[in-house]
């Protein structure tokens, strides 16, 4: 089992206020797998990477608006923390802890 197994509750602060989540991530070596929930849609990770305790991933958001979202974190312990770049909107703080 990875680090990085699990079920993870996430929160993006964007423009439009905090966007909250849950992404279920899954390392298979290199690779990074899973989804993420949110109210309004479930969409796959792609292109999944972890190295070492770095994390990276994109998804295509299709609701309130279709955009690419990349994703560039890091984990320690039952926390993860980075950024998502959204397009026009620039770069996002992201924080994901652990759920028991």
């Amino acid at each position: 089992m990875s680090i990085v197994d699990g079920q993870w509750d996430v929160s993006v602060k964007s423009p439009m206020g905090e966007q909250k989540s849950i992404a279920t991530l899954k390392a298979e070596g290199a690779i990074l797998t899973g989804q993420n929930v949110s109210r309004d849609e479930t969409q796959p990770l792609i292109d999944g990477r972890i190295d070492g305790d770095a994390l990276s991933w994109t998804m295509n958001a299709t609701s309130p608006f279709p955009i690419k979202l990349e994703f560039v974190a890091t984990i320690a312990g039952d926390r993860i923390e980075g950024t998502v770049k959204a397009g026009m909107f620039g770069k996002m703080p992201l924080v994901a802890t652990r759920r028991r």
